[in-house]
């Protein structure tokens, strides 16, 4: 890969980090002063986009980073904070449609597509660990 895709690539995954770290932290200082469903979601996408984020950077530094995996990144990234966010913040509130059989099939639904991103994106981190050649990168 060239040394400008990988230079853009770790300074998105940084930026990525970063927001995620700053999220995290406005959610421990904003803990007990605002509702429970905000500090939940916050919290939630920090950790996961965070360590997908944190596993690019490892991949970037142990040079074994695929170009696929790494413009991989930007799609899974969105998809899997924007779907934490909405399912945390759903779980959160205790949003019910219309009865509460309804609302814990919402979430089930929910959390199992939540799996199901967090199990692509760790599929394709190690996709790459094991396909990425340490001489190439």
């Amino acid at each position: 890969m060239s040394r400008v895709f990988l230079i853009l690539h770790a300074v998105g995954t940084l930026a990525v980090l970063a927001v995620c770290l700053i999220a995290a932290s406005e959610s421990v200082s904003y803990y007990g002063a605002e509702p429970f469903a905000f500090t939940y979601d916050r919290s939630a996408v920090a950790l996961l986009c965070g360590s997908f984020a944190v596993a690019h950077l490892y991949l970037l530094a142990s040079k074994r980073l695929t170009y696929v995996a790494a413009l991989l990144f930007y799609p899974f990234c969105f998809l899997l904070g924007l779907t934490t966010e909405i399912v945390a913040r759903g779980s959160a509130k205790g949003w019910a449609p219309g009865t509460a059989t309804e609302a814990v099939y919402a979430n089930f639904i929910g959390y199992i597509v939540l799996v199901a991103l967090v199990s692509i994106c760790a599929a394709s981190c190690y996709w790459s660990f094991t396909r990425g050649r340490r001489a190439n990168a």
